[in-house]
């Protein structure tokens, strides 16, 4: 089953008494979990006595066994158990004996070898949720404003993906904050004054001055973001991660699809490889990692950080 037929079937009411809900985007697991729970209980006031949610497998037959308190079902959602990464296969055995009366629903990470998940295709719905490409990810923007009563075009919708730029529950709460800062019509100038550029986003551009051997702009960047209380400690992650895009970027080959980036960064970051050295890519890394080690265990202090930017951008 894909999304398309499971939205069916949840209109048509049509549900089945076990789901899978696996993949990248926790929004839209959330939002499915949500939707089959609302459908299964169809009284908002039976969601108390007969919807729980745990991230346990212990006592999941008794659980699954209780009888609905005034109501035709009742909802169990199941998250980050573990229970589809081969450890507990057990669970397995009680798939096809859950009873109608039972609507349970796994939002999990999922390893695709273990007896569990081959379990759950036989009696279970499993959908994989993704990222949307960007076009849906652009649709998706501008159903959210008009139903939270705003308008925005498809080309401001698409400069907003591309500034948050992450999943999409980051993307909704920045988009509640235009809601309630524009005007009835969302133009780019709000999404420039209110959006959070993200650190990862920012951290990019700091790597842009590092590329153009910029070193007093790179340390103003880097001071901006200490400014605005940002751990060194996390720059230097997400510094060292950066690298690592530019050093696969040398390659681009299914870059996109092994790092999980969206097309237009992907894009982006083989532009900007062609500005570094593969050998000084490794070094970067090796001496972000080094850095790292040598502050948690106090043998440098925090400034290092700044140290190694300026070092890499002269």
């Amino acid at each position: 089953m894909d999304v398309k037929e499971l939205n069916k079937s949840i209109k048509d009411g049509n549900l089945s008494n076990l789901y899978l809900f696996y993949g990248e985007e926790m929004y839209l697991k959330n939002m499915y979990a949500a939707r089959v729970a609302d459908a299964a209980l169809p009284d908002p006031n039976s969601h108390m006595m007969n919807k729980e949610t745990t991230s346990a497998t212990e006592g999941f037959f008794d659980k699954c066994e209780t009888y609905p308190f005034m109501a035709d079902r009742r909802v169990l959602i199941v998250k980050n158990s573990g229970a589809f990464l081969g450890k507990k296969d057990a669970i397995s055995e009680y798939f096809k004996q859950i009873p109608d009366t039972t609507v349970v629903i796994f939002i999990e990470d999922v390893d695709k070898r273990c007896k569990a998940y081959k379990e759950i295709q036989k009696y279970g719905v499993c959908i994989d949720f993704e990222k949307p490409s960007d076009n849906e990810l652009v649709k998706w923007v501008c159903a959210v404003a008009a139903d939270l009563g705003k308008k925005i075009d498809a080309e401001t919708a698409r400069f907003f993906v591309q500034t948050v730029n992450n999943n999409m529950d980051t993307m909704y709460t920045e988009l509640n904050k235009l809601i309630d800062y524009a005007d009835d019509v969302i133009k780019k100038d709000d999404i420039a004054q209110i959006s959070t550029l993200l650190l990862e986003n920012r951290v990019f551009d700091l790597i842009d001055a590092l590329a153009a051997k910029k070193p007093h702009l790179a340390v103003a960047m880097y001071q901006n973001l200490i400014a605005a209380k940002e751990s060194p400690l996390l720059i230097l992650a997400l510094l060292e991660r950066q690298f690592r895009i530019l050093l696969a970027a040398q390659n681009p080959a299914n870059l996109a699809k092994l790092l999980g980036l969206r097309d237009f960064v992907a894009k982006d970051a083989i532009s900007k490889a062609k500005h570094f050295d593969k050998k000084k890519l490794e070094e970067a890394i090796a001496e972000c990692l080094k850095t790292d080690a040598y502050i948690k265990t106090g043998k440098l202090p925090e400034s290092a950080v700044e140290t190694l930017i300026i070092k890499y951008a002269t």
